[in-house]
This record gives structure tokens, C-alpha cells and sequence, in this order.
């Protein structure tokens, strides 16, 4: 099959048309509107990508905000923000660390005992209002507060 295959390359142009043959796929059989559809889908993708990019911008406002079963826990303001730097906050049950580096902040490992599977820590970096660190053992969460309204509520991926 391999054989076959080869001697049908064509470096001439031709190479994914042969792809495309060896694949079981036959050109043929996608007709106009397959391919209409096809650059239609191609369009709607790129262009909500594109929303997403341009609508995701930071404020020049922004505070990062730390809450524990809703209550206010620590809040660092934009002069905070800029500094990079670890803050320490105690909550229920343990304390955590927030490091914060070019305006992104992320969630540092807590003791495995309070924290078992460390997922608040590996969600990484977040740098806008549409990301939040989640921390499902101790009841936090961690994210972004702007003051302006953004067009964009929330994006589920």
C-alpha cells in the first residue's frame, strides 16, 4: 500500500491531491456546495477568534480579587499589580501564596493535605476578567474585577 502510494507522488503540484487519493478521499466527490460550506465554516471560525483576541483586553483598572465561599479575602489593586512580587493570605483551613509577574497572577502550591490535587495551581496564569483559578477543596477563587463593562460576559470553552 505504502508502494503504491509513492510511485503516485507528483512533485510537480500534485503532491496533496495524492494524499487525498491515499487517504480514500476522491476529489470528485466534494462537490460545489461541500466546498461552500467548507470555506463558510473556515470564515465563522476565524472570525470568532478573531472577537475573542480584540474583546480581550485588559483594563487599565483591573484589581485581582481573592474570595473564600464568597467573602472577600485579599484584594490587590493595578499599583500592586505592576510590582512583581508573592502574597501571602491566610484563609480557613490553610494559607496560600499568589505570585504576580507582568500584570498575570497565578495560584502557587498549597500543602497537599489542604489541597490534594493542586488544580488551582496548575490552571497557570491568569491576565483578564475571563479567566478565574478555582479551588474547589478550600472554596476559592481567584480572578480579575474591572470596572468597565466589557461586551463579552463569559466564554465557555
Amino acid at each position: 500500500m505504502v508502494a503504491r502510494w509513492v510511485n503516485n507522488i507528483n512533485f510537480n503540484g500534485c503532491f496533496h491531491y495524492n494524499i487525498l487519493l491515499y487517504t480514500g478521499i476522491n476529489m470528485k466527490s466534494i462537490t460545489f456546495h461541500d466546498k461552500i460550506i467548507i470555506i463558510i465554516s473556515l470564515i465563522i471560525s476565524i472570525s470568532s477568534y478573531g472577537m475573542l483576541v480584540i474583546n480581550t483586553r485588559k483594563s487599565p483598572n483591573d484589581t485581582v480579587v481573592v474570595r473564600q465561599d464568597g467573602e472577600l479575602i485579599v484584594q490587590l489593586t493595578q499599583e500592586e499589580l505592576k510590582q512583581d512580587g508573592i502574597y501571602d493570605f491566610n484563609f480557613n483551613g490553610g494559607s496560600g501564596q499568589l505570585e504576580v509577574k507582568d500584570d498575570k497572577v497565578r495560584m502557587l502550591p498549597m500543602n497537599i493535605a489542604i489541597c490534594p490535587k493542586a488544580i488551582c495551581s496548575k490552571t497557570g496564569w491568569i491576565d483578564s476578567n475571563l479567566k478565574t483559578i478555582v479551588c474547589l477543596p478550600n472554596r476559592l477563587s481567584i480572578s480579575f474585577i474591572s470596572d468597565e463593562i466589557l461586551e463579552i460576559d463569559s466564554i465557555a470553552f
